[in-house]
Order: structure tokens, then C-alpha cells, then sequence
């Protein structure tokens, strides 16, 4: 029996070509996936005000992706801001991790 990866319809098993994809593009959609953790997170720890704060930020990332995709997106953050938005959420979801495990 052969075995595959756990990948939703099989795309990037079947789609290795990703030029299409802007950074931009690949950058909220890393800071989405970011934030479905942390969502997580909030739940399994019970913080409802951090559970709706992520589901507010899932909503203005959905967003940021539909203007993306009609390309009706003038500007993009400059690639700094958005590296160290990608590393606080990191680090913010390894703490909330920690304290999870330790309550």
C-alpha cells in the first residue's frame, strides 16, 4: 500500500510551481495558519477573550487574502514588519503552548 502526506485534496502534492504566489500572499497565509493555532490554543486553555481576539484576526486576514485574490491590493507592509509580525506570533503561540502543558 503506498503511503501519502495528510494533504488537504492533495495540492502542493500535486502543484510544486508556487510562482504564481506572491510573498505577500504566502506571508498571510502562513500568519493564518499562525493564527488557527493560537485559536486553538485559546480553546483548549479556555481564554475566550483570547479565542475571539484570533478569530477577529482570522477574519481580517480572510480578508486581506480576498483583496489579494481580486489583485486589488495597493501596498504591502514592508517585508520587516511582516517578518517580525510572523515571529511574535511564533513565539506567542510557544508560550502559550508552554503554559498549557504546565496547567
Amino acid at each position: 500500500m503506498a503511503t501519502q502526506p495528510a494533504v488537504a485534496d492533495g495540492f502542493f502534492q500535486s502543484r510544486r510551481d508556487f510562482s504564481g504566489l506572491s510573498r505577500l500572499s504566502l506571508d498571510v497565509i502562513r500568519a493564518s495558519g499562525l493564527a488557527q493555532a493560537r485559536l486553538q490554543l485559546a480553546v483548549l486553555s479556555g481564554n475566550r477573550r483570547r479565542a475571539l481576539e484570533q478569530i477577529d484576526r482570522l477574519v481580517s486576514l480572510d480578508k486581506q487574502l480576498e483583496r489579494i485574490a481580486d489583485g486589488r491590493v495597493l501596498s504591502a507592509p514592508p517585508a520587516e514588519q511582516v517578518a517580525d509580525d510572523l515571529a511574535g506570533q511564533r513565539l506567542a503561540i510557544a508560550s502559550e503552548k508552554l503554559a498549557l502543558a504546565s496547567a
